[in-house]
This record gives structure tokens, C-alpha cells and sequence, in this order.
């Protein structure tokens, strides 16, 4: 329906699992296109994978531990139902941005994701020096920006195992290492306002 003759994607995209993994699902015109490739493979060979799979086996060594725990994360989600947890994503990336309005933090995107927050970090705080603070100090993993941005803009997470109360101890913290570090801004007042928003009751 939408078009999509290949998709890929890795184990560490939202599954809560380690990276290691690789997915791919193809159509039909794509498996056909497959059957005609002449460009040399061998570990990337998804015929023979393909021939693999249909006999339940792997082409080459699986990553056992990770599949098992794909298996698990697979069961939680069947469980919990694919519409609760994309609301609680939606609802979690609304209430990170709200915070980050009330500290005056720019988003970084003005297309907003329900599977990252990035923000713009204000002058002249740097984004290596946030992320390694809240690393070292409080145990806490957030990303810096890439490329251009680098030093520039965090981005926080909103999916993978996470409650709404690590949201707000993420905040918390945050606050205060750009405090710390020279950023103007009324102390408090992001994590009010998340609390303020993870508080709605939504229709």
C-alpha cells in the first residue's frame, strides 16, 4: 500500500535490545530484482538466507542470544498491543518537547518524531560536555548531535523500556548540568511543565 519494495532495520531501533541484528523485508519485485543481481555477495546473500529461512535455519551463525531476546521484546509487544505503545511514544515525545519549550530550548526539527527529541543546546554550552556530564555523574545515556551538529544539539530517546518517571529524572538532571554549565534559564520549569503534560488525560 505505501509503495515500499525493501525495508531494513537494526535490533538497537526501538527494540530494547543490543545492536547486532539486521532486518530485512522485501516484496515481490524486490525478491525478483534479487534473482537477477549480478553485483558479487556472499554474507549478504539474502537468496540464500532467504533458502535458509524456509527450512528454519540460518544461512550462517545466528546471533543466538540476541534472537531469544528478540523473542521476549516480540512478546511484550504483542502483549501490551502496538496501539498502546505508540501512544505512550506519542504522548512521551509531546511532553519532552513541551519541557523543552519551557526552558527555551529550540527543537532541532521542525517535523517532530515520536522516536527522538532533539535539542538545540544554547551558547555556550556543548553538547560533548552535556552528554558526558550526565553520563559520569548520572548514570544517564543521551546522544550528541552528528555531523555539523555535533556539538550543537542532544537527542533523548522517547522509545525502548522507559516509564514516564525516567522521563522527569532525566530532565531533572539535564537542568541542571546546563545550569551548571552557563545556560540562562528559570531552573524548574521543564520538569514542571513535563510533569504538567504527562499528567493529561488524552481523548
Amino acid at each position: 500500500a505505501w509503495g515500499v519494495d525493501a525495508t531494513v532495520s537494526g535490533s538497537q531501533k526501538g527494540l530494547m535490545l543490543p545492536p547486532g541484528l539486521g532486518f530485512v523485508s522485501l516484496n515481490d519485485r524486490a525478491w525478483e530484482r534479487q534473482k537477477k543481481g549480478t553485483i558479487p555477495r556472499f554474507y549478504f546473500d539474502l537468496l540464500k538466507e532467504h533458502t535458509a529461512i524456509v527450512n528454519n535455519q540460518t544461512a550462517y551463525t545466528p546471533a543466538v542470544s540476541l534472537i531469544l531476546g528478540l523473542r521476549e521484546v516480540l512478546r511484550y509487544f504483542k502483549k501490551e498491543g502496538r496501539e498502546t505503545i505508540f501512544a505512550r511514544y506519542q504522548k512521551f515525545s509531546s511532553a519532552m518537547r513541551a519541557a523543552a519549550g519551557a526552558l527555551h530550548l529550540e527543537l532541532f526539527s521542525k517535523t517532530h518524531s515520536n522516536g527522538v527529541v532533539s535539542l538545540c543546546l544554547p551558547s555556550p554550552v556543548e553538547s560533548k560536555s552535556v552528554v558526558k556530564t550526565l553520563r559520569d555523574q548520572y548514570q544517564m545515556m543521551i546522544a550528541k548531535g552528528q555531523g555539523d551538529f555535533t556539538d550543537s544539539v542532544i537527542r533523548i530517546s522517547c522509545i525502548g523500556h522507559r516509564e514516564a518517571s525516567d522521563l522527569v529524572d532525566v530532565f531533572s538532571a539535564l537542568e541542571s548540568v546546563l545550569k551548571a554549565q552557563g545556560a540562562q534559564m528559570a531552573f524548574g520549569n521543564g520538569v514542571a511543565s513535563l510533569k504538567t503534560a504527562l499528567a493529561e488525560k488524552r481523548p
